[in-house]
């Protein structure tokens, strides 16, 4: 039995539908720490699922729901980080 890995470029995947828009003030917690956060992980499909489209389309279902990760961290008012739900997606 033979496997093969292929590594896919990074593409920006938007939310499904449109999300609301405007901005979000980031919680005590996510101001004491780093707005930023990676997340790496390994997803393993039988030959032949079509694993990228899969895994784009579930985040895009998912960002719906979820539609502030879907936004960028930018400066608010006085400075504050705030969350711009902007709907431009992940990467």
């Amino acid at each position: 039995m033979s496997y093969t890995v292929t590594k896919s470029s990074p593409v920006q995947v938007p939310p499904a539908t449109s999300t609301p828009q405007g901005l979000l003030p980031l919680s005590s917690i996510d101001r004491a720490s780093a707005p930023t956060v990676y997340v790496d992980f390994i997803s393993v499909f039988p030959q032949g699922d079509r694993p990228t489209e899969r895994i784009k389309a579930a985040f895009a279902e998912a960002l719906v729901y979820y539609y502030p990760v879907a936004g960028r961290v930018s400066e608010g008012e006085g400075g504050e980080a705030v969350v711009n739900c902007t709907g431009q997606g992940i990467w």
